[in-house]
């Protein structure tokens, strides 16, 4: 289906999505925001003003620009968390489904 000609020999091709999002741990009610990086089949990357730890669960919300389509909910497992100053995060995270 795709050239695997490109440098990141990944299952899925990353596509860079910078949009709003909101998440919660999974075990919280409790909501934060972010903005996306990119996403993949398999997971997606995002900062965030809220630290998080590698191995939480996320509920994670991308609502779509257009009203006829729903809103992208994925619930991810955070694999790595980078500082990107003191008060943002950049969360890489894989797909729980």
């Amino acid at each position: 289906m795709f050239d695997r000609d490109y440098s990141e020999k990944r299952d899925f091709r990353r596509m860079s999505v910078n949009t709003h999002l909101h998440f919660n741990l999974a075990n919280s009610n409790e909501t934060f925001t972010g903005e996306s990086r990119d996403i993949s089949g398999s997971g997606i990357s995002f900062c965030t003003s809220q630290q998080v730890q590698a191995g939480d669960i996320l509920n994670v919300v991308i609502e779509s620009e257009l009203s006829k389509l729903p809103p992208l909910e994925i619930c991810v497992e955070v694999i790595r968390v980078t500082s990107e100053n003191e008060n943002q995060y950049l969360i890489a995270a894989e797909s729980k489904a």
